[in-house]
């Protein structure tokens, strides 16, 4: 079953709106989780970081999560939803997922290069 499972609004139903989270789900049967976080545009970088942690619900559950913070580009559109796919519907473990991050990284680092290169033109 997938359910958001971080609040993003406050006890009155009123919406928080500071992209914190922008999106949560939970996948119950995997304890897995996902959250994105977006930060606002800058023109020449390419903001992308990714990390696994671990977080206790109120109920006590503990629940791995993938977590990403992000600017909203193209670009890392296309590297989320990687990221998502080897989380979630590959079931990488924890270790796997942090190298599979690492390997991420490296490609958003060689994305941003490109970028700086086409604003300098």
């Amino acid at each position: 079953m997938l359910s958001e499972y971080i609040a993003t609004s406050d006890g009155f139903g009123n919406d928080f709106y500071d992209g914190n989270p922008i999106y949560n789900f939970k996948i119950d049967n995997l304890n897995k989780g996902v959250i994105i976080i977006q930060e606002e545009p800058e023109e020449s970088s390419i903001l992308f970081s990714a990390w696994i942690s671990e977080t206790e619900l109120p109920t006590g559950q503990f629940v791995n999560e993938l977590v990403v913070n992000l600017e909203l580009t193209p670009e890392t559109t296309i590297l989320i939803i990687d990221l998502i796919h080897a989380w979630i519907l590959s079931d990488l473990t924890k270790f796997r997922m942090k190298r599979y991050i690492e390997t991420i990284s490296k490609v958003r680092t060689q994305i941003k290069e490109t970028r700086e290169l086409e604003f300098a033109c």
